[in-house]
């Protein structure tokens, strides 16, 4: 379920790398294909003193997942996703902004359910 919402002034340098990242993520973390999203969101309107003074912009992401993930999965999926943005975006790992938001069982209805948690 992991939603990887990704933050930019740019546009989207390839939006396969959003079909690549959910890709890895569900490898990663043995979920079906398809029970992770990535979004681009382009920023018009921001206040992030580093966007716009080198041309570099990494991007800042923001991950939503359930709370289930263990701390080695989570591991994964911040490398996994920094891995891609950084050829992606050309941008150097020191530079992305990644932060992860655990969703607490009976906070999350998927495929039309409430999630109670494993």
């Amino acid at each position: 379920m992991p939603i990887i919402k990704i933050y930019s002034p740019n546009s989207c340098p390839d939006t396969n790398i959003l079909s690549d990242i959910c890709n890895r993520v569900t490898d990663h973390l043995d979920i079906p294909v398809g029970h992770a999203w990535a979004f681009w969101l382009q920023q018009e309107s921001f206040h992030k003193p580093d966007w716009g003074l080198n041309g570099k912009n990494a991007p800042m992401i923001m991950i939503y997942c359930k709370n289930s993930y263990n701390k080695q999965q989570i591991k994964g999926i911040i490398e996994i996703i920094s891995n891609v943005i950084t050829q992606a975006c050309s941008c150097d790992k020191e530079s992305i902004y990644i932060s992860c938001f655990r969703i607490e069982p009976g906070h999350l209805m998927v495929r039309g359910e409430l999630w109670e948690g494993n």
